[in-house]
Formats: C-alpha cells, structure tokens, sequence
C-alpha cells in the first residue's frame, strides 16, 4: 500500500537506499550489494530520474512524487502477488499501466495490481 503522505512513510534519518535496501536484505535474504542494485532498478523502473544518487539522499531531500514512487519501488522489491498502485491524489492514475510508470513496473513483472477506490 501506498500511503498519501509519504513523509510519513520513511525514517528521516536514513537514506532512501538504505530502506528500499534493508526490506530486500530483511525478506529476500539477499546480500546488501546485490540487494543494492536491485534498489536501483527498481527506482528506475518507477521513473525516478538518476536513481543511483537518490539512493544517497534523504527523504526531505525527495519531492512528494519522487517518494511515493520510492515506496512503490519498496513495496515491488520483495515480489509481492497484488500491488495497489493507485495514487492517492488521483482517482484514475492507475486505470491504464502505461498512464502510470509506477504501475507500469509491477504489470511489467507480471504482478496484477488493484484500483480499489469508493468513488462511484
């Protein structure tokens, strides 16, 4: 899930990379430089411009876009089986995968993913 406020999401006192990468190595058991590239990647397929400095950076050095398409990037890096990619502030930003590069990346991995929404 993708929260609306994503501030609230991530520790300020760590890196975006350091956090993407930590729930790789925690779930994954992967090692921290291939849990690391993979952190990259999934940045990237996100649409997240230069991913390998905003690794470095910190959540309040982010834009309010960039981090939800950080925690999409989180919340693809273990492998999930469903992903709700719709934004909070746009009722229709996940109808169409191609409308949405954060989308895009879960239906691209083969991951079905869901608009729930209470708008008629």
């Amino acid at each position: 899930m993708v929260f609306q406020e994503p501030m609230a999401a991530f520790d300020p006192v760590f890196t975006i990379g350091d956090q993407i990468t930590e729930s790789i190595v925690q779930h994954k058991l992967a090692t921290k430089a291939q849990a690391s590239e993979r952190a990259v990647e999934l940045l990237r397929r996100v649409g997240i411009p230069e991913p390998e400095p905003r690794m470095k950076q910190y959540p309040n050095e982010l834009s309010g876009g960039m981090l939800q398409r950080a925690m999409i990037a989180m919340a693809l890096a273990c492998g999930p089986e469903l992903a709700h990619c719709r934004r909070a502030d746009d009722r229709t930003g996940c109808h169409d995968p191609g409308a949405n590069p954060a989308a895009a990346a879960g239906a691209s991995r083969g991951i079905p993913y869901g608009n729930p929404t209470h708008h008629p």
